[in-house]
């Protein structure tokens, strides 16, 4: 019976990873009709994910979210080991392609579109914290794509949290956790719109 309750959850977890995996596809390929096409794509898959591709991103974090939570329940797993391996994860590919934007920035001038390179800019980038991008699109790191790994990386500091909690209450620990997040990251974006004008 256990086994077979193992079997299906791992079954229940690759399938889980496959519609990650596709949520994943309709971001790339969003930003493939926004960046060739200015969103004003032909035929049914250019207007699709012109519109709708977005929506990916939702759909990978609510995934992503879950899996997390899912693949620690019931573990014993302490917080640093925790934030190790999600560091190992993210942070050594971010690091690279945000250096060698910088790097082709600095160089080159700008021909990366919608990013500008300022010393205090590429350090917040690399360290996950959100900072109005210098070319003014708005809070997005040096690597722009990159945005959506400063709300991950949170997600993973408030996760990491809760795994000093009582198992049966990490899951509330981790609800309470992301809407507290939510409103402090609001606070924190007002404040930083109200800085610069």
């Amino acid at each position: 019976m256990k086994k077979d309750l193992l079997i299906t959850t791992g079954n229940v977890l690759n399938s889980l990873q496959a519609l990650r995996a596709i949520a994943a596809w309709m971001i790339v390929l969003h930003h493939f009709m926004q960046i060739y096409f200015n969103f004003h794509g032909q035929g049914f898959f250019g207007r699709f994910f012109s519109i709708y591709g977005r929506f990916g991103v939702d759909i990978f974090f609510v995934l992503s979210g879950f899996i997390i939570y899912r693949s620690t329940a019931g573990r014993n797993i302490d917080t640093l080991t925790f934030l190790r391996h999600r560091i190992a994860r993210i942070v050594p590919a971010y690091w690279v392609f945000t250096i060698l934007t910088a790097l082709v920035l600095l160089f080159f001038g700008p021909i990366v579109p919608y990013t500008q390179f300022s010393p205090e800019f590429f350090l917040s980038s690399i360290l996950f914290i959100p900072m109005n991008n210098p070319s003014g699109i708005g809070m997005f790191p040096l690597l722009t794509m990159g945005w959506t790994l400063n709300f991950e990386v949170v997600f993973y500091l408030v996760f990491a949290l809760t795994l000093f909690l009582p198992k049966r209450w990490r899951l509330t620990g981790l609800c309470i956790g992301v809407i507290e997040v939510r409103y402090l990251f609001r606070l924190f974006i007002e404040m930083i719109f109200f800085l610069n004008f």
